[in-house]
């Protein structure tokens, strides 16, 4: 909105108002801090791609995730309304899963096997605690996935 090519706390705070998040701004500063590599308080162009690409591949869970669910949420916002409908959030689901994948994570999340008709919409505030459901459950299966390290026993009884 300065038109500066910058995201700073003020202007982010000023969307996920319209957005209705409620969150504190101590929380909105962890949002820019978590990917600003420069540390200016902002996030610029070449830090915004660096961290929406790693978000996006990321298979672990770990990756900061806030601004990249912002991002997707926003970009599947076609009318700028501030919600999404089911099928716009479908097609978020769909390419980062697949369609069966995607199909049964709808069927889990909404409770029904089938979307069409009706007009749910999806605020970012569900939006979001959909994300921190499926990131929780991500994290856990790629700990899982670790490889499990023994102590290592020295022939005099140390333990490292």
């Amino acid at each position: 909105k300065k038109n500066d090519g910058k995201l700073d706390i003020q202007e982010l705070a000023q969307e996920l108002g319209f957005l209705e998040y409620k969150v504190d701004k101590a929380e909105i500063e962890e949002i820019i801090w978590e990917i600003d590599d420069d540390d200016d308080n902002a996030v610029d162009w070449e830090e915004f791609k660096s961290s929406f690409y790693r978000s996006r591949d990321d298979k672990t869970g770990y990756e900061p995730r806030k601004l990249f669910h912002l991002t997707e949420f926003i970009m599947a916002d076609k009318d700028q309304s501030g919600s999404i409908d089911v099928e716009e959030f479908i097609n978020i689901w769909y390419t980062r899963y697949g369609k069966e994948d995607a199909d049964a994570k709808m069927a889990e999340y909404f409770g029904k096997e089938d979307f069409t008709g009706g007009n749910i919409e999806i605020t970012f505030t569900q939006f979001m605690d959909i994300q921190r459901s499926a990131n929780r459950k991500t994290r856990r299966s790629a700990t899982a996935m670790l490889p499990q390290v023994k102590p290592i026993q020295f022939v005099d009884g140390a333990v490292l």
